[in-house]
C-alpha cells in the first residue's frame, strides 16, 4: 500500500482503541459483570484475525480495492474488540488481584510478555522468510488467531468476583 493506505491503517490500529476507550468506557463501568464483554472482545479479534488469514489465502481473486477495503474493516473490527477486552481485563484484574499481590502480578506479566515477545520475534521472521506472499501472512494472521483462540479459553476460565453495589 501507498503512505495514506499505511496512514489510515495506523490511525485505525492506533485511534479506534483510544475513541473505543471515550465511548464504550463509562459504559462498561457501570456493568456489574465485565467477564462476558472480555470473551466478547477477544472472540471478536480471534474471528477478525482467522478472517484476514482466510481472504488473504484468496487474495488474487479479489480486487485489490475490496481486499484493501476488508482488510482496513477487520482492523478496524480487531482494534475496537480491543476495547471490549482490554477495558474488561483491566477492571477484572483490578477486582480479582489483592492489593498486595499486584506489584508481583504486573513484574511476573512483563517478564512472561518480554520473553514471548523474544521468541515470537525470531518466528515471525522464519515464517515471514520461509514462506511467499500471502502465504507469510496467511500463517502470521493464522498463528495468531490460533494463539488467541487459545487464550479465549484462559479468559472464559476467570472467575470473576461479583461487585458488590456500593
Amino acid at each position: 500500500g501507498g503512505t495514506v493506505q499505511i496512514g489510515l491503517l495506523t490511525a485505525i490500529m492506533v485511534g479506534t482503541p483510544i475513541i473505543g476507550q471515550l465511548l464504550f468506557a463509562s459504559y462498561l463501568h457501570i456493568q456489574p459483570r465485565k467477564r462476558g464483554f472480555l470473551l466478547l472482545g477477544v472472540g471478536l479479534r480471534v474471528v477478525a484475525l482467522a478472517s484476514v488469514a482466510l481472504i488473504l489465502l484468496v487474495a488474487e481473486s479479489i480486487v485489490p480495492q475490496i481486499l484493501i477495503s476488508l482488510i482496513f474493516i477487520l482492523m478496524f473490527v480487531f482494534a475496537l474488540s480491543g476495547t471490549f477486552a482490554g477495558v474488561s481485563y483491566t477492571d477484572i484484574l483490578g477486582k480479582s488481584i489483592a492489593v498486595e499481590q499486584r506489584n508481583q502480578f504486573f513484574v511476573s506479566r512483563q517478564i512472561f510478555t518480554s520473553v514471548a515477545f523474544l521468541i515470537s520475534a525470531p518466528i515471525s521472521r522464519w515464517v515471514l522468510g520461509h514462506f511467499a506472499y500471502p502465504l507469510n501472512y496467511v500463517w502470521m494472521f493464522g498463528l495468531a488467531s490460533g494463539l488467541l483462540f487459545i487464550a479465549f479459553f484462559g479468559f472464559w476460565a476467570i472467575d470473576e468476583p461479583v461487585e458488590q453495589p456500593s
